[in-house]
């Protein structure tokens, strides 16, 4: 990891890891980068929300279209297999 393109980061810390590597008995140090906690709910502008509602609205009608189809399991990627043909019910 290269310490110096994380140092300065405004959105986590770099933290120093040492110790001992319990197999090897051998000791260690490493660098690893922390990064900050989110807030309870990201900070979303108006465009945002809309395109979250739209997705919310997308996956409303995607999921009624499943309830419709008489056999939903024909589009898995692995379709059941009944008699040694596959995606036959």
């Amino acid at each position: 990891m290269d310490v110096a393109r994380f140092t300065a980061s405004p959105l986590g810390h770099v933290v120093r890891l040492a110790g001992v590597d319990g197999r090897t008995r051998r000791p260690y140090e490493h660098w690893a980068y922390v990064a900050d906690p989110l807030a309870a709910e990201p900070p979303l502008g108006g465009a945002a929300w809309r395109a979250v509602a739209r997705a919310g609205h997308a996956l409303g009608r995607l999921e009624q279209a499943g309830r419709q189809m008489p056999e939903p399991a024909l589009l898995s990627p692995d379709p059941p297999v009944v008699g040694g043909v596959a995606g036959v019910m």
